[in-house]
């Protein structure tokens, strides 16, 4: 059973330990670190720094949980009250892909994040190299509304980002 749990510092090393694959880290949109730089003091910063803007209303993150464990993350990346929108983004650890847990992790998440802001849209970056994340996004209600191309940030290949949107209904 998938469930979405609040994001703690405690939590830092496990969420470390699966973001340590390449494959994994190369998948986030904006990540707060290189694969060089992947340390548990700068995890424990981060999370600690997520934690606050959770609790001042910036964000919303949780943790994506199956069974007890922590298998990634869902959630947003800095509200913008004026226009009413929010990024938002989601990973899980590369043992648990193709399993149908982003999916359903996604849809508790938009329920639950659509119950507490009064936001009236989110959206959300996949890659063309990441077909899958798309998917995911479709089978939730989102649709695609651009599409540019782009550098990926870590391995600067050229990539094409796929815009997707989701309004409150």
């Amino acid at each position: 059973m998938i469930e979405l749990r609040e994001l703690k510092v405690e939590d830092a090393k496990r969420l470390l330990e699966l973001i340590k694959d390449k494959k994994v880290l190369f998948g986030l949109g904006n990540p707060h670190v290189t694969f060089e730089t992947l340390t548990l003091e700068k995890e424990i910063a981060f999370v600690k720094i997520m934690c606050e803007d959770i609790k001042n209303k910036k964000d919303l993150v949780f943790e994506i949980v199956v069974d007890g464990e922590i298998i990634g993350v869902v959630g947003t990346k800095g509200i913008d009250y004026k226009k009413s929108e929010v990024e938002f983004g989601y990973w899980i650890g590369k043992d648990y892909w193709g399993k149908g847990y982003v999916t359903e992790a996604v849809k508790l998440f938009v329920e639950r994040f659509f119950e507490e802001f009064d936001i009236n849209r989110l959206y959300a970056i996949a890659y063309s190299n990441n077909p899958a994340s798309s998917k995911v996004l479709e089978k939730n209600g989102f649709t695609k509304y651009d599409e540019k191309e782009a550098t990926h940030l870590i391995t600067k290949e050229k990539v094409i980002d796929f815009y997707y949107e989701l309004k409150r209904s």
